[in-house]
């Protein structure tokens, strides 16, 4: 999806992973992705292109497009508040923090972040719709002072309650 909101770039090479087939649908974005160090794959030779996507993974990836975007991640949230804060795996806890305090992604609960557990189709979808939310404002921001402040990821975060009064699904 991410290849697809950048007009489908070209990758110099191939993705390098094993389990990426050099003919499939998401052959190109893989590799695009990879080049871009959006992803990283499971390890150097594996991406896992039929794995389910974890919680971390997502705010990885999220937070690794930012970077490629020229927005400011330096935000990062305190994570002490949650029960389960050191299950975030070292690997995703700068890009966790970084999606916490933005308003990417939220706790499954009041304690509880499940940042190992799948994102389900509904926080994909949240989570995607609010990066878009994210990244509009802070091209509107970039338009009108021609630089982003420190603390416009921070101010541009969405909502915590939907039009209805209760939270969107993570």
């Amino acid at each position: 999806m991410l290849w697809r909101l950048e007009d489908e770039p070209s990758a110099r090479s191939a993705s390098g992973f094993a389990d990426v087939p050099p003919d499939t649908w998401f052959t190109d974005a893989v590799a695009w992705a990879a080049e871009q160090g959006i992803v990283t794959g499971c390890d150097p030779e594996t991406f896992g292109p039929s794995d389910p996507l974890t919680r971390e993974q997502l705010a990885a990836i999220l937070y690794r497009y930012a970077k490629y975007l020229g927005m400011d991640v330096s935000a990062a949230a305190d994570l002490s508040g949650y029960l389960d804060a050191a299950d975030v795996s070292d690997w995703a806890l700068d890009a966790f923090r970084w999606a916490i305090v933005s308003g990417l992604i939220r706790g499954v609960s009041e304690t509880r972040l499940s940042p190992k557990t799948q994102a389900t189709r509904a926080q994909v979808a949240t989570m995607l719709m609010r990066f878009d939310a994210l990244r509009a404002s802070a091209d509107q921001l970039n338009r009108m002072s021609g630089e982003v402040p420190a603390d416009a990821v921070q101010s541009a975060a969405i909502p915590a309650k939907n039009g209805a009064g209760s939270p969107l699904p993570e």
